[in-house]
């Protein structure tokens, strides 16, 4: 099983190498992919069984979280024209569908979790509207906590210095209270973009929950800083990875908690043991 979802993850990593573009570096590309793909392998082995569920999970996660999310903070810091806006927006949704279709395809060509039962978790909708809204402001303060501390402790000086990253500080300041909407709104969105992903894998709560935070961060924040970046410096892609960090894995490790209670996942498992 280890050998065939590997094959799956590495085949689905080739994708990436379309982004990188006449200026990119393939390899760091690749490398991008494969933290993608591997970003979803508890969800193909212990995860939705249907091939389009896998689909819709993969999909969800990376139109959002790692595409949109990610593109509205470009939007907010880089200094860029209509155009380029568009085609990075465009551009990704196209790559990420693709990879997203591949994943899956992959998965169930190579037989990746068949014979796995797994049932999905019942989750009243009252309980799943109400973590989304608590992702949104568990974001917020994670996202003005370390955040702050990172720009001020070291990154500060890459944003004001002109260029296409300065002046992140004035952009804060003209955006006034739209600011932490815009980061609530963000939380909100990351959250429904791992439901699917959260709902559907099939793992104790507290794995789960370290799982939900590693994917956010996976594809929200490391997979999409390895390759270079003409105007982002090596040092400060570390430095924002390790800050995306602080901010997407508590966002997904609260989000499992806040979804289920003790019993959803306890319950199962008492069952098979009595049925052992």
């Amino acid at each position: 099983m280890s050998i065939r979802v590997s094959i799956a993850a590495l085949l689905a990593a080739c994708v990436l190498l379309i982004a990188a573009g006449p200026a990119g570096s393939l390899p760091l590309s690749y490398v991008s992919g494969v933290v993608y793909a591997a970003a979803f392998v508890p969800f193909l082995l212990v995860g939705a069984p249907s091939g389009w569920k896998r689909f819709l999970g993969i999909w969800c996660a990376m139109a959002v979280a790692a595409s949109f999310c990610t593109w509205t903070e470009y939007v907010i810091f880089v200094h860029a024209s209509r155009k380029e806006r568009i085609t990075a927006l465009v551009g990704g949704q196209v790559v990420f569908a693709v990879f997203s279709a591949l994943l899956a395809f992959a998965a169930k060509l190579f037989k990746v979790g068949v014979g796995t039962k797994v049932d999905s978790d019942v989750i009243p909708a009252r309980r799943v509207i109400g973590a989304i809204f608590g992702g949104g402001m568990v974001y917020l303060v994670c996202y003005y906590i370390f955040g702050a501390l990172v720009f001020q402790l070291l990154t500060k000086p890459y944003y004001s210095n002109g260029g296409r990253l300065g002046g992140a500080a004035e952009t804060v300041a003209a955006l006034g209270w739209w600011f932490p909407l815009i980061q609530v709104g963000r939380g909100m969105l990351m959250s429904m973009a791992v439901m699917p992903v959260l709902l559907w894998t099939r793992l104790p709560r507290l794995q789960r929950a370290a799982y939900g935070g590693l994917v956010l961060w996976a594809i929200g924040g490391l997979a999409p800083l390895i390759p270079p970046v003409e105007f982002v410096p090596p040092i400060l892609r570390a430095m924002h990875v390790g800050e995306i960090f602080t901010q997407n894995f508590p966002l997904g490790f609260c989000l499992a908690f806040l979804l289920m209670a003790r019993k959803t996942v306890e319950a199962p498992v008492a069952m098979a043991a009595g049925r052992s």
